[in-house]
């Protein structure tokens, strides 16, 4: 029997604003938590805000001469929030009892800045306002519109000691005052916290905030007996990380966090866990892959093939966000099987490739996550090479495909590319680890195709059209193989006289087992 993996979900904290029905312990209990009895979930972490404003029982950390919770009168959150203070003690409390009497963990999960408009007041509360100072971008300052430090500008600043300070008490009074089982610092919402020229030089900062966190939890932890943990997520990307001041490779070698949640899960099948993994190597520290509910992670086939290739590069368990929506039966379900890397090997997967357009900024708080994601494979424009070859592109999956078909398991296999602008004149030939496809196994049809793609928030997902074709092979198993695979398409023929580029847009592995 494989050992089970690891599943932390982050639920966003909707539910205080976005039911009429008056929130209550009894609504909590149905509505969220009893949504994960016998789910194999192991952690549930609820976002209790930003570090600008909070909405579970806290206390005035700054003294200002205001008291959280914030919030207008009028304000459907606030309502439900001293309603839940005044009934059981608050959302933490509630919270933190509900899930341990069901046997899973309870994290309150921080989002450690905030990105959007500084007018939005109602989403960003009164800290910035109260003290522009305290922001990345000063006052009296102009930034170019559209670029990533106009894009960052309304974030807190941790340069400041202020800052850091008032994130400290935020954090450890989680911890300290409640009987939760530690706390998640969620760095991937919104990933800037520096001037870009000053953030590589500044990562000794959060640095040393995190060691005080960590040095107050292991006195909380001592004195209690409590199993305590720090559960990070941060950018994809070590690089990136350490780029935007986020120094993760000393917080995993020197003990200072439990957890890693590597990514935010934009560019799940692209980012190199692996690389967070190498560097966990011979400590305590647990790396956990990132998957959120968008894109190309909307459907239950294509979790289980993400699941699977982040287990295939190390990963010791899944961080889900915006999963939170799924009905309790797709919960039971779904993560039951991503426990189970036995039953995962057997499950129906498509793998499918991101798609760089889903990165480009198209709402203020988003150039923070474009600032903090690498650049993907797709879409790439094919034609002609001097020496014959075309592009390549890396698959890695987790599938033992090779054994599959040999045992007489595999049902279906099938590589799918769409293409922009293709016509019937165009031939490619496609070739995986060096594999020609055979001619024979392949459908061609032209015409309109589209694909679901990040749009614009609150929207999110639109399906979008492309006039081109779409170019399919189904394969019997091998050439592919389990870990990183090989696609390279080439352009051997392009219609006479066109100008117009002939662009692959969409890539995705679909393979279905006899069960």
């Amino acid at each position: 029997m494989t050992d089970s993996k690891r599943i932390v979900l982050n639920d966003d904290g909707w539910i205080m604003s976005q039911i009429m029905t008056p929130v209550t312990t009894a609504v909590l209990k149905e509505r969220i938590v009893d949504t994960y009895v016998d789910s194999g979930l192991d952690t549930l972490s609820w976002c209790i805000g930003d570090t600008g404003r909070q909405r579970y029982e806290t206390v005035d950390i700054l003294a200002q001469p205001h008291h959280l919770p914030q919030g207008r009168e009028s304000d459907l959150g606030a309502q439900n929030l001293r309603r839940l203070i005044d009934s059981d003690g608050g959302p933490v409390t509630i919270f933190t009892k509900l899930c341990h009497e069901i046997g899973i963990k309870f994290l309150p999960s921080v989002r450690m800045n905030s990105h959007y408009d500084r007018s939005v007041a109602d989403d960003v509360g009164t800290l910035r306002s109260d003290h522009p100072e305290y922001l990345i971008g000063q006052p009296d300052e102009e930034f170019i519109p559209n670029t990533t430090q106009w894009g960052i500008r309304t974030g807190l600043d941790y340069a400041r000691p202020e800052v850091r300070s008032h994130v400290a008490a935020l954090v450890i009074d989680l911890f300290e005052r409640f009987d939760t089982d530690g706390v998640e610092l969620d760095f991937m919402r919104h990933p800037a916290f520096f001037r870009v020229d000053e953030a590589f030089g500044s990562r000794h900062l959060i640095t040393d905030m995190l060691l005080q966190i960590r040095a107050r939890m292991d006195e909380v932890s001592d004195s209690t007996g409590r199993d305590l943990e720090i559960l990070v997520r941060v950018p994809p990307t070590i690089a990136d990380s350490a780029r935007i001041g986020l120094d993760v490779e000393t917080w995993i070698q020197e003990g200072i966090v439990d957890a890693v949640a590597a990514g935010g899960g934009f560019i799940p099948l692209h980012a190199p866990v692996e690389e967070f993994v190498e560097v966990a190597e011979r400590t305590d520290c647990q790396i956990l892959g990132a998957i959120e509910s968008l894109r190309p992670a909307t459907e239950e086939e294509s979790v289980n093939a993400i699941a699977s290739r982040l287990y295939e590069d190390g990963a010791s368990g899944l961080y889900l966000f915006n999963f939170w929506h799924k009905s309790a039966d797709w919960k039971r379900r779904v993560l039951n099987v991503l426990t189970d890397p036995d039953q995962l090997a057997r499950a129906t997967k498509r793998y499918e490739m991101e798609f760089m357009e889903r990165l480009t900024p198209n709402d203020l708080h988003s150039y923070a996550f474009r600032y903090a994601v690498p650049a993907v494979q797709l879409p790439v424009d094919l034609g002609f090479n001097l020496t014959g070859r075309g592009p390549v592109l890396s698959l890695t999956i987790g599938d033992d495909i090779e054994k599959a078909e040999a045992d007489g398991e595999i049902a279906w296999c099938m590589l799918a590319l769409g293409l922009s602008d293709l016509t019937a004149e165009d031939e490619l030939d496609v070739l995986v680890n060096g594999v020609l496809l055979p001619s024979e196994s392949v459908i061609r049809r032209f015409g309109t195709w589209s694909r679901q793609e990040w749009t614009k928030f609150p929207e999110r997902l639109d399906e979008v059209d492309y006039e081109g074709g779409v170019v399919e092979y189904e394969i019997e198993g091998p050439p592919f193989r389990r870990g990183e695979n090989e696609i390279e398409v080439r352009t051997t023929m392009r219609t006479v006289m066109r100008a117009t580029k002939l662009s692959l847009r969409h890539v995705e592995l679909q393979i279905e087992y006899d069960n």
